[in-house]
């Protein structure tokens, strides 16, 4: 098992045709974000923990991380929001704390 590459999570969107609801659980999402599942990637809108500590936006948004560093303090991830159907791949600080998706080798 490993954690996806940022290629990997490129590959995933646009495999989905960047579509965020294909990725997102059922009942996750709202209006023109809600979830299809069609992809078989069941995410939920977890929220995410902020580098201070708090646990923010449960049921609004949903982060990965990837494997693959952007620097020191940087990795890059992929966002799903609650009611926004695009899929985004970008980077964030280490030191928030997000989900993580396991491949099987």
């Amino acid at each position: 098992w490993h954690i996806p590459t940022f290629a990997q999570f490129q590959t995933l969107a646009a495999s989905v045709g960047n579509d965020g609801n294909a990725l997102k659980r059922e009942d996750q999402g709202s209006g023109g974000g809600i979830g299809t599942n069609t992809s078989g990637f069941s995410a939920l809108l977890a929220g995410y923990r902020f580098y201070n500590g708090y646990f923010y936006n449960l049921g609004d948004y949903t982060f990965f991380w990837s494997s693959t560093e952007g620097d020191a303090t940087l990795a890059y991830t992929l966002y799903l929001f609650t009611n926004d159907s695009d899929i985004y791949l970008s980077y964030d600080s280490k030191g928030n704390g997000f989900s993580v998706r396991c491949l099987k080798d």
